[in-house]
This record gives C-alpha cells, sequence and structure tokens, in this order.
C-alpha cells in the first residue's frame, strides 16, 4: 500500500510541476506550407482514327470534330499544361480549336498553357483540323497525335 500510495504522490507532483510549467510558458509558432502542384484528368472520349477523303484533298486539310473530349481538375493557380507530340511524317501541321481558341502545332512536339478556373473540373473538348502533305493518297489512318496533361 506504501508503494502505491508512493507512486500515486510522485504522478501528482510530476502533474503538478507539468501544469506550472505549461501556465508559465509563452511563444509563438510559425506554420507555412507547400503544396505542390497536382492534376487530376479522366479522357472521356478520343478519336483513334481518321477518313480522308478526295474532297479533304482538295481544301488540304481534314476536320474532326471532338476529336478528344476530357475532363480535368488542378490545385495550381498557374493551369495547366498541354503537350502535344504529332508524326510530321502524315500531317504538316494541327490545329487545335477548343471553344474559345485555337492553336497551331506547327512542330512535331508542343506545349500548351491551359489557364483553369478554380479547383474544380472542367470538361473539355476539343476540335482538331489536319492539314495534309501534298502526297496524301483518301484512305482512313491513325490519327497521328498524342496528348498528355500535367500541372503547372
Amino acid at each position: 500500500m506504501k508503494i502505491i500510495a508512493g507512486i500515486a504522490g510522485v504522478l501528482a507532483l510530476h502533474m503538478t510541476a507539468t501544469a506550472v510549467y505549461c501556465a508559465e510558458s509563452k511563444g509563438s509558432m510559425h506554420v507555412s506550407a507547400f503544396v505542390a502542384p497536382a492534376v487530376k484528368y479522366e479522357v472521356l472520349h478520343h478519336e483513334n482514327i481518321y477518313t480522308v477523303t478526295g474532297a479533304d484533298i482538295g481544301r488540304g486539310y481534314v476536320d474532326i470534330s471532338k476529336a478528344l473530349i476530357f475532363s480535368v481538375w488542378t490545385n495550381s493557380n498557374n493551369g495547366y499544361l498541354l503537350t502535344f507530340a504529332f508524326d510530321n511524317r502524315r500531317i504538316k501541321e494541327i490545329k487545335i480549336l477548343d471553344t474559345y481558341n485555337s492553336y497551331l502545332i506547327s512542330h512535331d512536339y508542343q506545349e500548351l498553357h491551359m489557364p483553369h478556373p478554380g479547383m474544380k473540373y472542367k470538361t473539355k473538348e476539343l476540335n482538331l483540323r489536319l492539314f495534309l502533305l501534298a502526297d496524301t493518297k483518301p484512305g482512313t489512318y491513325q490519327m497521328p497525335l498524342a496528348m498528355t496533361i500535367s500541372a503547372m
């Protein structure tokens, strides 16, 4: 019984000392955090092939409506980056059209900065105009364009 009373006394003394120490303690703490930019997306639709007709060859291009539809979210105030690569042995250049803008991709690798309105998912629909090479023949072809999405 004396041992239990001794332990209880030591614990009470320790708790009192801790309470006095905490009551007398003063200070401030500064916390800062860095949140890395992130992007999430889901491809809702993408065209894998396109068909070139004689009329397309006469115009020099083929239009592909709703060639790529995706939903994207980012926490970055800077938006996100679309990176395009295309096979310039099949296509001269590509015009990418969204709701408000058009972008001409004339190199086999190019990046586009896309603004993003806040931290919510937004669906983006891209139409394509593929400018044909002079020796293009009528037929069905694999889509010569690849795209990646990354945070800025």
